[in-house]
């Protein structure tokens, strides 16, 4: 290894560390439990202590079915599943409460030691649910995530039980879901070094970079940059900034810190460190946007979830293509809770290159991001709607990032008055968005996008947009230019038009469960599943795409620092799509 690569490595161990603190947990996630998945009714004493589950079955969590992330499948179907899982305690934590993680999918209520402590929102809010009651309606996502303050008084000595039924919205309802983790914290008061540093850009990217990264207990934070590189040195860098944001994550288990750098000048490479009172992180450096129409490459994709190799493997090869920036079109993780953004941010440090260089990252959030708007927002200081646009090289490329979670018709209004205030297509030579869930879903289990399809699909076409990035579905496709209609001959609202038509791109795969490309249509270019992202080569007559297979990172040589032009390195797998690997979207689609 490279001195610098020996020296991220430590930091990133160490971050591994000490990001959450230390934490005791009584029940973990991903916990064997007794089960029961045939739709009888229990009335209520299996709530209890004494109940005898020995005929129940087992199986570890996450349990549950239609989602391919479940550890344990369940029989589908049936409108209530029951679980039990004991632990015994020596003694009872001297605490006023414990911290208790619940995953499910669609309704829930939880029992400790016969007692109900939490009832989620889709429940009736009597005290009496029928073994066959449905929930109010569908979870909002494919699986909520809260967190339950328990009073650690209704724990005892010796034997304890947690036991919770889960009810689906109707017997036809296509996934259920259910882990459960019960801890208590127990945070060390180390200092440690800042650690799961990331770059963001939100505002003008040719003069402006925003610096995140997790706390680890110092004071006096500072960001330490400058155009020379100074190595190490805090105090020789040219210029300084210190903290403008500070925010706690899922109640304190990620203090985030951000610095917002400005006045940068365009197409420049910045050199930068972290100090603190605990020390200084190593020396790394990033590349402001052009503000003329240079080419450059971004690299796109979504759905790492918690499959941490195959994701790991796309983030080594970041950091071999060197791309201008990373559009990260959701799922990161698969439960919204600090355990998995703990390792979600420190792997993201794969993506640094070997001479130390970081590349932003655009996140839009996804149905996984199941806390809402804000886990974007606190994690990498984005607008607080997770919705905006950045402009790339003068008028080369306007991209946006939107928001599929939230508020479709809204972002409907907002971009087309920014598209007019701007001058649209006059202005821009290459128009992009990206979001998460898909209008046409390649896979028969995902339902269709109608929000996005009647918010959006018209506006892109009306306002001549290039390029779609979606996300979601767990395979990779490419479609033909499309144009919105319902004339005859349409397929799922879509015709072919390859004069002003859109392409559409993605539908997953940064390392989350692959599923079967089993719904093309008949302007599907080509579709396939395997781990990989979208590399794309903007120019000022077109837009160059690939689709990148990320498997086979240990044979690709990394790019140099300073390669002229926009070549691809050796080694590097690409999907041979129907058409060919590269895919041309000419900025007018009657010339090449």
């Amino acid at each position: 290894m490279t001195d610098i690569t020996n020296r991220i490595v430590s930091f990133l161990l160490a971050s591994i560390f000490t990001a959450t603190g230390a934490v005791a947990e009584l029940v973990p996630q991903g916990a064997v439990w007794r089960y029961l998945d045939d739709g009888s009714d229990q009335g209520n004493a299996w709530r209890g202590l004494v109940f005898d589950d020995a005929h129940w079955k087992e199986g570890r969590a996450q349990l549950g079915y239609g989602d391919d992330d479940e550890v344990t499948k369940l029989a589908p179907f049936q409108r209530t599943y029951y679980f039990r899982h004991s632990f015994d305690l020596e003694a009872i934590p001297n605490q006023d409460a414990l911290s208790l993680d619940l995953l499910y999918d669609d309704g829930a209520i939880v029992f400790l030691n016969g007692l109900e402590i939490h009832r989620t929102e889709l429940m009736p809010g009597d005290t009496t649910v029928s073994y066959d009651q449905l929930a109010k309606r569908p979870s909002a996502d494919n699986a909520t995530d809260e967190d339950i303050a328990v009073p650690a008084s209704l724990l005892r000595e010796g034997r304890n039980v947690l036991a919770v039924e889960v009810h689906n919205q109707s017997k036809k309802s296509s996934d259920i879901s259910f882990d459960l983790s019960l801890g208590r914290g127990e945070p060390t008061q180390a200092i440690e070094p800042p650690s799961q540093i990331r770059l963001i850009w939100v505002d003008d990217p040719s003069t402006t970079m925003t610096v995140g990264w997790t706390h680890g207990g110092g004071s006096d934070a500072t960001v330490h940059y400058g155009s020379r590189d100074k190595g190490q040195k805090p105090e020789a860098y040219r210029f300084s900034t210190s903290v403008d944001r500070t925010i706690a994550y899922s109640g304190g288990e990620i203090v985030s810190k951000f610095a917002r750098l400005t006045g940068l000048k365009p197409d420049t490479a910045y050199y930068f460190v972290l100090s603190d009172d605990s020390g200084v992180s190593p020396r790394y450096y990033f590349r402001t946007a052009p503000d003329k129409p240079r080419p450059f490459s971004f690299i796109a994709g979504g759905d790492s979830r918690n499959n941490r190799t195959p994701r790991q493997n796309a983030n080594r090869m970041v950091a071999k293509l060197r791309p201008l920036f990373v559009a990260f079109t959701g799922d990161m993780i698969n439960r919204d809770n600090a355990s998995e953004w703990d390792e979600w941010l420190s792997d993201w440090q794969l993506t640094v290159s070997e001479d130390g260089r970081m590349y932003p990252i655009l996140p839009h959030r996804g149905n996984h991001e199941g806390r809402g708007n804000r886990t974007i927002y606190d994690l990498f200081d984005t607008t607080p709607d997770n919705y905006y646009g950045l402009t790339f090289g003068g008028g080369l490329l306007r991209y946006y990032v939107l928001n599929s979670q939230y508020g479709e018709s809204i972002q409907a209004d907002w971009l087309q008055s920014d598209l007019d205030s701007l001058g649209g297509s006059e202005t821009f030579t290459h128009l992009v968005a990206g979001y998460h869930k898909p209008m046409r879903p390649h896979t028969s289990g995902k339902a269709e996008g109608s929000a996005e399809y009647e918010a959006w699909a018209g506006l892109f076409y009306k306002n001549r947009f290039d390029l779609v990035i979606e996300s979601d579905s767990h395979v990779m496709k490419r479609t033909l230019p499309l144009r919105p209609s319902i004339e005859a001959g349409h397929d799922e609202g879509f015709v072919v038009d390859e004069e002003e038509g859109t392409v559409y791109t993605g539908e997953g795969c940064w390392g989350a469960p692959l599923r079967s490309t089993n719904d093309a249509k008949s302007w599907t270019l080509d579709s396939g599943s395997f781990n990989g992202f979208d590399l794309i080569h903007v120019r000022e007559r077109h837009m160059e795409l690939y689709t990148v297979k990320v498997d086979s990172v240990d044979a690709v040589d990394a790019l140099p620092a300073k390669a002229k032009g926009l070549p691809l390195p050796q080694g590097l797998s690409l999907w041979e799509a129907n058409g060919g690997a590269r895919l041309v979207i000419p900025r007018d689609a009657s010339t090449d």
